[in-house]
């Protein structure tokens, strides 16, 4: 099949956010938040029948500053409930006192996919707080998205725990994205994992970067590599279409867009 033909193709989005993140500049808020009309309205356009979404409200904009990660999460569940194809994951930042509690309010939701973890906005330390969190996640195994590619939070940080907790369902995001210039991070740490529960995602700038989803799929295999736009931040056709024209074949197309994340989701 033609690139033009899979961009009619339905796709599943594992990486998404709704609301805004409070650290951004007048200029960025403008251009790269938006609600849950907006991002549902441009998942549609281009063929992308469900996204999954975390809210960039629950997010701090400094290591000083912390936001309401419990209300974010609320409002972005309200958002789910009134869109059909929208699913949300539940912010868990673990340096807050009673995190697991509300965090075992919004995961029974039906609406809730899984969880979102994300150290560099919350600021808090993978290597203190992992043993305990992936203990709470490997028990209810649940699907796991944490951002990485940033000092501190590193694809590799995050293997040995899910190595020693297999019941967790673990998304590295950002294939390529690190600050030492390498591409490879989550591709190489994908392939430390034991126990064949690591996937990375295709979200952000750096998989518009030639043959890195295509380098990724002939290390790891189309089946741990999930699609992913970082929507809104970045445009939801234009990562679509960097899957849907890769020099890769069609049945891998087909895993990468849709299938993958549809067996993650029915857990």
């Amino acid at each position: 099949m033609a690139g033009n033909d899979f961009m009619q193709q339905d796709a599943i989005d594992i990486h998404a956010h709704t609301g805004g993140w409070a650290g951004y500049t007048p200029e960025q808020t403008m251009l790269m938040n938006a609600g849950a009309d907006v991002l549902v309205r441009r998942a549609r356009a281009c063929g992308i029948v469900q996204t999954v979404a975390s809210s960039l409200d629950a997010f701090d904009p400094s290591p000083d500053v912390s936001v309401d990660v419990d209300a974010a999460n609320a409002a972005l569940r309200d958002d789910a409930e009134r869109h059909e194809d929208l699913l949300y994951y539940t912010v868990i930042t673990p340096k807050l006192p009673g995190w697991e509690q509300q965090a075992d309010r919004m995961i029974d939701h039906p609406k809730c996919a899984g969880v979102k973890l994300h150290p560099r906005w919350n600021y808090w330390s993978v290597e203190e707080h992992g043993d305990r969190l992936f203990a709470f996640l490997g028990e209810r195994k649940l699907l796991t998205l944490t951002h990485t590619g940033n000092e501190g939070n590193e694809p590799h940080r995050f293997i040995p725990f899910a190595n020693r907790y297999p019941g967790v369902r673990l998304i590295l995001a950002h294939i390529g994205h690190s600050e030492d210039g390498g591409h490879s991070h989550q591709i190489e740490a994908v392939r430390q994992s034991t126990q064949g529960n690591v996937w990375t995602d295709t979200s952000s700038i750096k998989s518009m970067i030639a043959r890195l989803i295509e380098r990724a799929v002939e290390v790891l295999g189309a089946d741990r590599v999930v699609f992913g736009t970082d929507s809104p931040l970045y445009f939801a056709a234009s990562q679509k279409a960097r899957v849907a024209y890769a020099d890769i074949c069609d049945e891998d197309k087909r895993r990468v867009l849709y299938e993958n994340a549809a067996q993650l989701l029915k857990g």
